[in-house]
């Protein structure tokens, strides 16, 4: 199922750090999930390029020892669980007529970009190429295709840079820009999203139950609290000021069992 995607509530700034590639995939994880999680009555918590970072090189320290490529970001970010799948397209599938294909399809894509003039793509909130060789690197998200058939990029340089964070290509800045395409398969969220549901059902049964506690008599106020207590402390690990004792809880199954 594709989710209605419209803008990232946060756009990264990696600032000075060379890890463009980290906060690529940052993004990509973020919109896949972000839109899907509010569906479900959830709220997806974003990730970010330097957590994302930290998490790879706590768990793979001997294989970070340079810059993380987009390859090396792509294999973790699905060992982790973030994405089911990827695939890096051959050199004559990397162009803007591939690519708009794939995001009209519902995928989102890693896209690295060299001999850019980031200058004028900032100025300009569009791709520009630069009139002379040379020219960093650099990795970003391909999220989707707007309303002049251009393709939209999310950048990781905050929201002041660009338009909101974004930025636009037109094909043939693009084609020439074009130096590495992955496009990247979303994971399936179905059993995280029960956890955190089922966490927020508990929640609202334990507040309707004390919404109503003053309505009951004495007993039935009782049970309330006991239930309460219940759901808090087994269901949400929750040490509440209004849960029973050790001994309340005794003292109430010995009177009604």
């Amino acid at each position: 199922m594709t989710y209605k995607r419209e803008w990232l509530k946060i756009i990264p700034d990696q600032g000075d750090e060379g890890s463009c590639t980290a906060y690529a995939m940052c993004n990509i994880i973020n919109w896949y999930k972000d839109p899907k999680w509010k569906a479900a009555g959830g709220e997806w918590e974003y990730l970010d390029g330097a957590e994302f970072f930290q998490l790879v090189n706590s768990k793979y320290p001997a294989d970070l020892q340079g810059a993380l490529t987009p390859p090396m970001a792509l294999k973790y970010a699905k060992e982790l669980g973030y994405i089911a799948g990827y695939q890096a397209l051959t050199a004559s599938q990397q162009n803007a007529k591939t690519i708009k294909k794939l995001l009209k399809a519902g995928f989102l894509l890693l896209v690295v970009l060299t001999k850019v003039d980031r200058k004028e793509t900032e100025m300009f909130w569009s791709l520009k190429r630069r009139s002379t060789a040379g020219g960093i690197a650099h990795s970003v998200c391909a999220c989707s295709v707007d309303a002049g058939g251009n393709i939209r990029f999310v950048n990781s340089w905050g929201e002041e840079r660009g338009l909101r964070g974004y930025f636009i290509a037109d094909d043939d800045e693009l084609d020439y820009c074009l130096s590495q395409v992955y496009v990247v398969i979303d994971s399936d969220d179905t059993d995280r999203m029960g956890q955190l549901l089922y966490k927020k059902k508990i929640s609202e049964a334990v507040n309707i139950l004390s919404n109503q506690w003053k309505y009951g008599n004495k007993k039935e106020q009782e049970a309330m609290n006991f239930a309460n207590t219940m759901l808090r402390k087994i269901c949400l690990n929750q040490d509440h000021q209004w849960n029973m004792s050790k001994e309340q809880v005794l003292d109430f199954v010995n009177r009604n069992f």
